[in-house]
C-alpha cells in the first residue's frame, strides 16, 4: 500500500464531553505520528460517545462511506427553557413559566410526526457553512444566521423516560447521516407547545459500529492505541 504508515487505520474513539472532535484528531496526531487524520461526523463539544478516526491517507479516503451510515443517538431534553445553541451551554433565549403536566403523553404523542423524511433547520450555531463561513463563527459575532432547511429521515425514535418533576424527556433516536439531534429536539418542543434544550447527548452507534467497542478519549495512550483500532479494516487501494 502506497504510503503506508503502522499507525494507519480506522479507529473507535468514545468522545468525552467538553471537548471538540478536532481535538480527538490532535491527539490522534501526537500518539500516532500521522498529519492525514479525519473523522466520520462531528460530535458537538457538550456531546459524547463514538467517533470513527481515520488515520492515513488511505483510510482518510474511506471517510465519505463511514458518513453515510446511520447514527444512533440518545439525548435527554429539559422543557421550560430555550438557549440559543439549542444545548446546555447556550444563553437562554426564552422561558416557559407554567410547567409541562404529563410529559409522556405528549410527547409520545408528538413523535410520530417527527419519524421518516422530515425537514429540519440546523442550528444557529452549528458547523454549517453559509456563504463560505461557518454558521457559528458567524453568530458568535452577532451576525444574522439562516441556515437553509435540510432534508433528513429519523429512522427510529422512541421515549425511554420523562420527569414531570424535573421537565424532562429522555429519547433515543436512529438517524440518517447529517440530522442535527439539537434540532429535533427543538422542534418536538415546539410541536408540544412548548421549548427546550437538550442537556445530554451520547452517539452510542455509527452503522454497525458501537461505542462500547470505542477506546475512551482519556484513556488512550501509545498502550492502548491497539485496542481503538478496527480488526477487520477496509483497506484502500493504494494509489
Amino acid at each position: 500500500m502506497a504510503d503506508y504508515h503502522p499507525m494507519d487505520g480506522i479507529y473507535l474513539i468514545n468522545k468525552c464531553p467538553g471537548i471538540s472532535s478536532f481535538q480527538v484528531v490532535k491527539k490522534m496526531r501526537q500518539l500516532t505520528g500521522v498529519k492525514k487524520i479525519g473523522h466520520a461526523g462531528t460530535l458537538d463539544p457538550f456531546a459524547e460517545g463514538l467517533l470513527i478516526v481515520a488515520v492515513g491517507r488511505n483510510f482518510t479516503r474511506q471517510i465519505d462511506s463511514f458518513q453515510a451510515l446511520e447514527k444512533t443517538y440518545v439525548f435527554q431534553m429539559v422543557f421550560g427553557k430555550a438557549t440559543d445553541t439549542l444545548d446546555c451551554y447556550g444563553k437562554v433565549t426564552d422561558t416557559q413559566n407554567t410547567p409541562l403536566v404529563d410529559i409522556e403523553g405528549l410527547v409520545s404523542e408528538a413523535l410520530p410526526n417527527f419519524v421518516g423524511p422530515i425537514t429540519q433547520i440546523p442550528p444557529t450555531f452549528s458547523a454549517k457553512k453559509i456563504e463560505g463561513r461557518r454558521a457559528y463563527a458567524l453568530a458568535r459575532e452577532g451576525m444574522p444566521v439562516e441556515p437553509d432547511p435540510i432534508e433528513v429521515t429519523i429512522h427510529d425514535l422512541a421515549l425511554t423516560n420523562t420527569s414531570d418533576e424535573y421537565q424532562t424527556a429522555t429519547l433515543a433516536a436512529r438517524t440518517s447521516k447529517g440530522t442535527y439531534v439539537r434540532s429535533l429536539a427543538r422542534d418536538i418542543a415546539k410541536q408540544i407547545g412548548s421549548v427546550a434544550y437538550i442537556n445530554d447527548l451520547a452517539r452510542t452507534a455509527i452503522g454497525p459500529y458501537h461505542v462500547e467497542n470505542a477506546v475512551p478519549y482519556d484513556a488512550l495512550s501509545p498502550s492502548t492505541l491497539s485496542k481503538a483500532k478496527l480488526e477487520r479494516q477496509l483497506h484502500a487501494n493504494p494509489a
